[in-house]
């Protein structure tokens, strides 16, 4: 099953295109994705903060629910702007804890920063990051300032 409501970017470079692969990869490995952004045309955020926040939120979760049974794999991805700020919502459900040795390979991979990179975007747009695992779920909730481009251009990089 693949839901996706009330999708709109801003004209960003990568925006659309990360969209649509993390909608082919969640049909490849039998994952149900509910996508609904609804952000405004016009961000104060450049393309790439956009495509690094969503990118990093989707790819964790669509390889964690590879590890899930094919019932099990469900991955939900929010995002609006309110009050200043964008709020990004993903939720998925737990995967089985990894093996050290997994976590290990993982890191030697270069995977598994995205959490680090998260934190690293929510300080410089002076927002933050929620991360709670609780009845089987995982979910992150990053909050950005929507700040001018040129108050925190790079910066998290």
């Amino acid at each position: 099953m693949l839901r996706i409501d009330s999708v709109k970017l801003p004209p960003e470079a990568g925006m659309g295109t990360l969209a649509a692969e993390a909608a082919r990869r969640c049909r490849r490995f039998g994952i149900a994705l509910d996508l609904q952004l609804s952000l405004p045309a016009e961000l104060p955020l450049d393309g790439p903060v956009l495509c690094s926040l969503f990118s990093n939120l989707l790819d964790n979760a669509i390889e964690a629910c590879q590890d899930l049974d094919q019932d099990a794999r469900r991955i939900s991805c929010t995002a609006v702007c309110r009050k200043g700020c964008l709020i990004a919502e993903e939720c998925n459900p737990l995967p089985p804890p990894r093996t050290d040795a997994a976590q290990a390979e993982r890191q030697r991979d270069g995977r598994g920063l995205g959490l680090q990179i998260l934190q690293n975007m929510a300080e410089t747009y002076q927002g933050e990051i929620s991360v709670r695992e609780q009845d089987g779920c995982f979910s992150i909730t990053v909050w950005l300032k929507l700040l001018p481009k040129e108050e925190a251009a790079g910066a998290w990089i």
